[in-house]
């Protein structure tokens, strides 16, 4: 059996309320699930590569996950339907979609606390920030 930890390889898939690293390619086993929010997912990872951040549609919050210990350390409530998610080029800030409050939520990444809401006008569904493809 052939084995390895991809660096990094994260993804979730709609239904399972999961998102895993490291995969037997063999056997294409999920090493590590770790649940998140209700719904199909939006992730990223800033450049530092420390923290996970999942959004889920179906739900009112976004997941933080620790990418040491695999364990979600927070929860953060942005509003109804959160999906699109990107940090900025610098990793500081985090843009979170939300689709039922048509805002753009902005979390500092280090404190984790909303720092503000920004109306774009329409609905916010993804994301898309210079510097973060």
């Amino acid at each position: 059996m052939q084995f390895q930890t991809v660096e990094p390889s994260y993804t979730s898939k709609e239904g399972c309320r999961l998102v895993w690293k490291g995969i037997d390619l063999d056997d294409k086993e999920i090493i590590k699930r770790i649940p998140v929010s209700k719904g199909h997912h939006g992730i990223d990872i800033p450049p530092t590569g420390n923290r996970i951040f999942v959004s889920g549609i179906g739900d009112d919050k976004i997941s933080v996950i620790d990418t040491t210990s695999f364990e979600v350390i927070k929860q953060i409530i942005v509003g109804k339907g959160p999906h699109g998610l990107r940090t900025d080029s610098s990793g500081i800030k985090l843009f979170v979609g939300v689709t039922q409050t048509n805002e753009i939520v902005v979390i500092d990444t280090e404190t984790l606390k909303i720092t503000d809401r920004l109306n774009p006008g329409n609905i916010s569904f993804w994301v898309a920030i210079p510097g973060n493809p």
